[in-house]
């Protein structure tokens, strides 16, 4: 349910923090008219809630605000696992260099310099947006990858048993037959009719147990064949 507003509004979802009535409005404006669906908050406190209630896309955040100042709303964002990886902007009116770093170390991605040029803000809104969804994009792609080999590796080792277990019904069953053959050989030459025809009852029965190991074989490797159409057939991203 978090992306309903932002796949109406294609451009993206940005949640503003800025205290000032008439830069809020300014910048609120600017991105509505140029296709973003966007939420306001006057303050910090206000961000963080909108912020956990629906995760935005990216989000403008004001330095200098009274409470809860720009900073520490970056830093509890990105304490925060859900919107650690929202992408945060900083507006600020002073072009301090501690201020950049201190930014950059709490993990903003950049910085807009007030007063605000139309510009500048259309264009590195439109590119952190658009790196933001490249980046979720690969990340799902590369779960997605992470399940189909773990389904993949868990079907190859079934079928390396099931192959594992035809041979071994294959040489037990040659086994036997080699042991019935050799017994029926044995007994033929002693004399009497009866030991004969115990002989012959001998290698009946293992002919039986020789055609019950190659049906448990065939069977075996119509499991094995299973899986390996599977596996060739399955969707994988290299």
């Amino acid at each position: 349910m978090h992306r309903d507003l932002s796949e109406q509004h294609t451009k993206g979802e940005v949640l503003i923090v800025e205290d000032t009535p008439a830069s809020l409005k300014l910048l609120s404006d600017l991105l509505t008219e140029a296709g973003y669906y966007v939420r306001q908050a006057p303050n910090g406190e206000l961000a963080l809630w909108t912020a956990q209630s629906r995760p935005p896309e990216l989000i403008l955040l004001d330095i200098r605000m009274p409470g809860i100042d720009g900073f520490e709303v970056c830093r509890r964002l990105k304490a925060t696992p859900e919107l650690s990886q929202v992408p945060v902007i900083f507006l600020s009116a002073q072009h301090d260099t501690d201020d950049k770093v201190r930014g950059f170390e709490l993990g903003a991605v950049d910085f807009i310099a007030k007063p605000f040029q139309a510009e500048e803000i259309l264009a590195r809104t439109d590119a952190h947006v658009k790196l933001g969804r490249a980046q979720k994009a690969l990340a799902e792609e590369r779960a997605i990858t992470t399940r189909y080999e773990g389904a993949l590796n868990a079907a190859k080792t079934r079928e390396a048993a099931l192959r594992r277990d035809a041979d071994g019904a294959r040489a037990e069953s040659d086994g036997l037959r080699a042991q019935s053959a050799d017994a029926a050989r044995r007994l033929a030459q002693a004399p009497g009719p009866a030991v004969l025809e115990y002989a012959l009852a001998v290698n009946q029965l293992f002919d039986n147990c020789q055609r019950e190991y190659q049906g448990l074989a065939a069977i075996t490797d119509g499991h094995a064949s299973d899986v390996h159409t599977l596996i060739e057939a399955w969707p994988h991203t290299p």
